[in-house]
């Protein structure tokens, strides 16, 4: 499925390396591992069970230079998608976060972005845990457009930013 030195994204590790796979022994349990390589965290090793469909499924080979623009474009046609009742929107957010679907992750930030610029409008700021989700969305997708498009992952922000009120018309 994955080879040496394909590079993609796993979950909140961001974009990786695969180094290759191994055979380790945790808990008196040997399995196959992929070995990635996260490539903005050059001191850490991630092992991912070769045989954990559940986990693997979160690897994902980064997207193309013209899939984020497309996908940053094509997000706000698709509307706000804000869920009101508090712990739905959790699970939802949850699960966009655990899924690792860039497109859904995408539309999650502009979806708390734009609920975020109407609470500042009326004097408030976002929930506690909607700014966690929103930190955690935007550093999933950071690494992997950091790393397509060749910019410094402090840009990414506001690159998305940019590119999402562009694409509403702003």
């Amino acid at each position: 499925m994955f080879e040496k030195d394909d590079i993609v994204l796993y979950g909140t590790h961001g974009v990786c390396r695969v180094q290759g796979q191994t055979v380790k022994d945790f808990a008196g349990m040997k399995r196959d591992y992929y070995v990635l390589q996260p490539v903005f965290e050059e001191a850490s090793v991630v092992y991912v069970p070769a045989d954990s469909p559940k986990l693997t499924a979160k690897m994902h080979h980064v997207a193309t230079k013209e899939e984020i623009l497309r996908g940053l474009s094509a997000v706000p046609k698709e509307g706000e998608a804000w869920i009101e009742d508090e712990p739905r929107r959790r699970e939802v957010f949850r699960a966009t976060l655990e899924e690792g679907n860039r497109r859904k992750l995408i539309q999650m930030v502009q979806s708390l972005l734009l609920h975020q610029k109407k609470q500042q409008a009326k004097g408030r700021r976002l929930h506690i845990s909607d700014e966690q989700f929103l930190r955690d969305a935007e550093k999933i997708i950071e690494d992997e457009i950091a790393y397509v498009l060749a910019i410094k992952r402090e840009e990414v922000v506001p690159f998305i930013r940019q590119q999402l009120d562009a694409a509403a018309g702003e």
